[in-house]
């Protein structure tokens, strides 16, 4: 606002910032969970093949979860960002500018 931003810049601004996190979560996750797949359908596998019995893969990722998972992320973020860009806009410049 010091700057001569609008309300709706600012909240803008804070939207942006939420949804990259969260975008950012949402890649964390899915490695994190394409990790523990590859890792639990290792130990299984392993198992199996003790038995006799040949290799299968026993989980698998679709795309439409994927994608969900990412949306579902960028959606968590932006609704905790609400609260936070509308505080942030109605922020009086010279009260923020003091308080740094």
């Amino acid at each position: 606002m010091a700057i001569g931003a609008t309300n709706w810049e600012i909240k803008y601004i804070f939207f942006f910032e939420t949804s990259v996190i969260g975008f950012i979560g949402g890649i964390f996750g899915i490695l994190l969970g394409w990790i523990v797949t590859v890792i639990a359908n290792f130990v299984a596998n392993y198992y199996i093949a003790e038995q006799g019995s040949s290799h299968v893969n026993l989980f698998h990722i679709p795309l439409w979860l994927i994608l969900g998972g990412m949306l579902f992320a960028i959606f968590v973020s932006l609704i905790a960002g609400l609260y936070p860009a509308s505080k942030a806009a109605r922020v009086d410049p010279v009260k923020a500018l003091r308080h740094e």
